[in-house]
């Protein structure tokens, strides 16, 4: 997710994360949310042994990356029918510039 607002200042970077944390207390009371939003896509991504990558920039936005390893992608050789089933043929439509970054 890559938004273009006013960006978040580097020392709250790694707090982000937490639970109930916010940037600034009093717009978020005027916005609405609890602060448990990254804190949760955090623990889903660890869960899945992921990685959630947050960059900021003030003045430029801030982009919210999710990057799972490429093992969790991958159908196992079982033959059961999975929810994976099927991503080889979706692999090849991959756009080559970005299959790095699986």
């Amino acid at each position: 997710v890559i938004d273009r607002g006013e960006g978040i200042s580097p020392e709250h970077l790694s707090r982000l994360t937490e639970r109930f944390y916010r940037v600034d207390a009093g717009r978020s009371s005027q916005t609405g949310g609890t602060g448990l939003g990254l804190a949760i896509v955090k623990h889903i991504m660890l869960r899945h042994d992921g990685r959630l990558i947050i960059d900021s920039e003030i003045g430029r936005g801030s982009r919210f990356t999710c990057r799972f390893p490429l093992f969790r992608l991958r159908a196992p050789e079982s033959g059961i029918d999975t929810p994976m089933k099927g991503l080889e043929s979706l692999n090849k439509k991959v756009d080559p510039s970005i299959k790095s970054l699986f």
